[in-house]
C-alpha cells in the first residue's frame, strides 16, 4: 500500500520551511553550553596541573636520590682504591662500572619523565591559549628559548652524562692501575716536561 505524501506537504506548508532547519540555541542554552565548556576547561586544567606537579616533583626527587646513590658509589670506589692491596684490584673498576650503569639508568628514567612533562606542558599551553591572550600565559610567555643550558631539560641530561663518563673514566683508571700503569704519574711527567 502506498502512503500519500500530502500530509507531509501540508505540515511543511503550515509550519513553514524553518521546521526542517536546525534549531537556533536560546540565550539560556547558549549560557549553559558556555558554562559547561568552562567547567570542562577547568577540569582539564586542574588535571594537567596535578599531573605536572607530580612529574616535576618526580624529576627533582629522582635527581636527589641519584646524587645520594652516586655519592655512595664514589665513596665505595675511593675506599676500594685505598685498600686495593688487600683486595683484588678489579673491584674498584667493577664498582665504578656499576656507577656508570646506575647513572645511565637514571638518565633514561629522567628522559622518559621529561618527555611526559613536555607532553603535559603542551596541554597546558593549549589551555593557556583558551584562557589568556597570546603570549600572556606562564608557559606561552616563555617561548624564546635560552640556548642549550637555558632549561632544566638539558642541564639535568648533561649532569647525568657527566656522571656516566666520570664513572667510566674512574673504571679505566682503576683498570690501568691493575695492569701496573699509573696514568696520573705519566700525565704529570708529560705536563712537567
Amino acid at each position: 500500500m502506498r502512503v500519500p505524501h500530502w500530509p507531509l506537504l501540508f505540515a511543511l506548508l503550515v509550519t513553514g520551511a524553518n521546521a526542517l532547519a536546525p534549531r537556533q540555541r536560546t540565550t539560556n542554552e547558549a549560557k549553559e553550553a558556555r558554562e559547561a565548556d568552562e567547567e570542562a576547561s577547568q577540569q582539564r586544567l586542574d588535571y594537567l596541573l596535578d599531573i605536572y606537579k607530580l612529574y616535576h616533583g618526580h624529576i627533582n626527587t629522582m635527581f636527589n636520590y641519584f646524587l645520594i646513590i652516586a655519592g655512595l658509589i664514589a665513596t665505595a670506589y675511593v675506599q676500594s682504591m685505598n685498600v686495593a692491596t688487600q683486595i683484588d684490584k678489579a673491584v674498584p673498576a667493577c664498582i665504578s662500572l656499576f656507577g656508570a650503569f646506575i647513572s645511565y639508568i637514571a638518565l633514561r628514567i629522567h628522559i622518559r619523565s621529561r618527555d611526559m612533562l613536555d607532553a603535559i606542558e603542551r596541554g597546558l599551553c593549549r589551555e593557556e591559549g583558551r584562557m589568556f591572550e597570546p603570549g600572556r600565559g606562564f608557559l606561552t610567555a616563555d617561548l624564546p628559548r635560552r640556548g642549550l643550558l637555558g632549561r632544566h631539560k638539558h642541564q639535568f641530561r648533561i649532569t647525568y652524562w657527566a656522571f656516566v663518563f666520570a664513572f667510566v673514566a674512574m673504571a679505566a683508571y682503576a683498570w690501568t692501575l691493575r695492569q701496573g700503569i699509573d696514568i696520573a704519574t705519566l700525565f704529570c711527567k708529560l705536563v712537567i716536561r
